[in-house]
Order: C-alpha cells, then sequence, then structure tokens
C-alpha cells in the first residue's frame, strides 16, 4: 500500500501546483497524456494481479469464436468479442490487455482534457477512487464510456452521447443505472419522469401479461444478481456491504463538500457542466444506497461517480492567498480522498492489488 499511498502524494503535488498557479495550462495537457502513458503501460505489462486474475485469464482462453463469446453469460460483449478476435489472430493474454488498455486510456485522456478544466487535479481524483484504473476490468472501461455519455448528453450531441452509452453497457451491464440516473436526474423534468412512470408502468403489464417471464433475457440477467453475493469478499476485517457503504459514506462527505464549495461559487467557468456533474454523482450514490441491500453487486456502482467528481473538483480556481470557507471545504474534500485511499485499501492491498509484471 505504500507504492500507492505514495503515487497519490505525487499526484497530489501536482495537482495542488497546478492549483495555485506553479503549474500553468500550456504544460498540463502533456503531464497529463504523460502520466496516462505511464498508467497505460502499468496496466498492460502488468501479471497475475487484480482481484478477478484467474477467472479472467480462463474466461479469455475460452473465448476461441464468436459462437463462444455469444454463447457466454458472464462477460459483456465487449470484452467477450475483443478476445474472441485477439484469438484468432493467434494473440495470447498480454495482446488482449493491451487492446483493451489502448482503448480504455485512449478514451480517458480524450474525455479528460475535454471535459475537465485542470487534467492533473481530475487525475489525482480518479487515482484516489479507483487507482486511475491501473488493475482494469470490464467495469472499468464501462466508467469511461459513461463519463462519454455524460460529458455529450449535456452537450446535446446525441448520437456521440447514444454510442458511449451503448459502449458502456457492452463492457459492463452495471452501467445501466448510473446511464438512467445521468438521464432523468441530470437534466431534471418532471415531464421524463412522468413518462418514465407510465413506460415502467407498461412494461410491466406486457411482461405480466404476455411474456414468459423464464425465458426474459432481463430477468434471467437480474436474477443472476439480485440476491446473490456477486462481489467477493475481501480479505478484512470489514465485510463487503460494510465497506460498500464505508466507501459510499466517504463519496457523500466529497459531495457535501462539493455543494459547500461550489453551489453558490460563480467564478469558474463551466459551472453548469459541473453541478450537472455533482447532480448525477449525488443521485448513483442515493441509488446505490438504496439497491445495495438486494445485492453485493451495487457496491460497483458508487464507482461511477469517479469521473463525475473528477469533473466537479477539477474546476475550481484555488486562491492561496485568499483561503474562504469554499476554499477550505475544497482542501478538505481533497486531503479525505487520499485518506479514504488508505482506509479502504489498505487491508488487503497487498493480497489483492499487488503490482507484478509480465517482465517480473
Amino acid at each position: 500500500m505504500t507504492l500507492y499511498l505514495g503515487i497519490a502524494l505525487v499526484l497530489f503535488v501536482l495537482a495542488f501546483l497546478r492549483l495555485i498557479g506553479v503549474i500553468g495550462v500550456r504544460y498540463e495537457q502533456g503531464l497529463a497524456l504523460c502520466l496516462t502513458i505511464v498508467a497505460f503501460l502499468a496496466a498492460v505489462l502488468r501479471w497475475e494481479t487484480g482481484t478477478d486474475w484467474d477467472a479472467y485469464i480462463l474466461a479469455f482462453r475460452s473465448m476461441t469464436s464468436f459462437e463462444v463469446a455469444h454463447a457466454q453469460s458472464w462477460w459483456g460483449p465487449g470484452y467477450a468479442y475483443t478476445a474472441a478476435v485477439v484469438n484468432s489472430w493467434q494473440g495470447g493474454y498480454s495482446v488482449f490487455l493491451l487492446c483493451i488498455g489502448a482503448l480504455l486510456f485512449g478514451a480517458k485522456y480524450w474525455f479528460l482534457i475535454r471535459s475537465c478544466a485542470a487534467p492533473l487535479v481530475a487525475i489525482f481524483v480518479l487515482f484516489c477512487v479507483n487507482f486511475y484504473d491501473i488493475f482494469f476490468v470490464r467495469e472499468s472501461v464501462a466508467i469511461v464510456f459513461f463519463w462519454g455519455f455524460a460529458y455529450y448528453y449535456f452537450h446535446d450531441s446525441k448520437w456521440a452521447a447514444l454510442a458511449c452509452a451503448v459502449l458502456a453497457v457492452a463492457f459492463h451491464y452495471s452501467a445501466l443505472l448510473p446511464l438512467g440516473v445521468a438521464v432523468f436526474l441530470g437534466k431534471f423534468q418532471w415531464k421524463k419522469i412522468a413518462w418514465l412512470i407510465v413506460g415502467l408502468a407498461l412494461a410491466a403489464y406486457i411482461v405480466y401479461t404476455f411474456v414468459d417471464y423464464d425465458k426474459l433475457w432481463a430477468a434471467k440477467l437480474a436474477s443472476t444478481y439480485i440476491g446473490t453475493d456477486y462481489v467477493e469478499e475481501k480479505d478484512s476485517l470489514l465485510s463487503t456491504t460494510l465497506r460498500a457503504y464505508l466507501k459510499l459514506s466517504f463519496l457523500v462527505a466529497v459531495i457535501v463538500g462539493g455543494y459547500i464549495a461550489f453551489a453558490g461559487d460563480k467564478q469558474e467557468e463551466g459551472a453548469p457542466w459541473r453541478r450537472f456533474c455533482l447532480t448525477c454523482a449525488s443521485g448513483i450514490v442515493a441509488a446505490a444506497a438504496l439497491l445495495l441491500p438486494l445485492s453485493q453487486i451495487f457496491a460497483r456502482v458508487p464507482t461511477y461517480t469517479a469521473p463525475l467528481l473528477a469533473v466537479v473538483l477539477s474546476g475550481y480556481r484555488f486562491r492561496f492567498r485568499q483561503i474562504s470557507v469554499a476554499s477550505t471545504a475544497y482542501l478538505a474534500v481533497l486531503t479525505l480522498l487520499f485518506v479514504q485511499l488508505g482506509v479502504l485499501f489498505s487491508a488487503y492491498a497487498e493480497y489483492y492489488y499487488p503490482f507484478h509484471t509480465i517482465l517480473y
């Protein structure tokens, strides 16, 4: 864990230097690109690490054709068909990681420099929440495309938003919940809520009256997760559910700090975009907290707030010589992110997140 806390501390220093103006905007994109390339290399060269490593490599080796990829039900089509293509090229698991890593970090950098006012601050936030996705799994790719969906949806680029939504769901079905929150809460309108209720009622009536429930794909998918302990237990004194609620409490504190620091502050550009992200993050956290008792799979959902919070926290103009309530709240939020990294991962980081490489 010392390695990860050390990296987080370096990223915090870079973010703080950017906030006080020591690192100028003209150098920031280059530094962000360098950090993203380093993360990409670390992710691609990793080996025998990650919580689902054994299951992932066995699943990859089984994806020998599109027929097999279509027949299996664990991996979404994004991972499954990519694995089938790599296997058809006689490529190994390292080639598969290279393909997924290029997609993940390429898309991440694209959205990072377009949606965040201070990418160095955003990188610090993303690392504290999920190690900047260097241990990427299917959900990591889905989160990046959810980020793209939120950006394009807010800016009314409907086709780009739809493409990002499809890609997010293709890599992990858990993206459906934050996508729904962003659509109906991000641009809140009572008309949307009314149509949603009518649509759900109509769909429920059709399913109950005309559809064989046992053969319905969506029902089978839901039954796979609801009521099951799908998220593995970590080697920690905390249960998965308790740890999930602890993470939610950290995120709630970050969101509250965000509202205190930014809700009434008009100094920065892009305030409507950041308020949109803050609203969506609040909705995702609330939905996860309500649904977590149904299944531990919903412990995965709060991670979708990472890019949204990165956008929110990267847009504040910090003035070191004019410390205010907003500035104090802002520093407290950044410190809290660093603390939660140590608290939530220190108990099992060496067991579940060791950093071995293919060269090791």
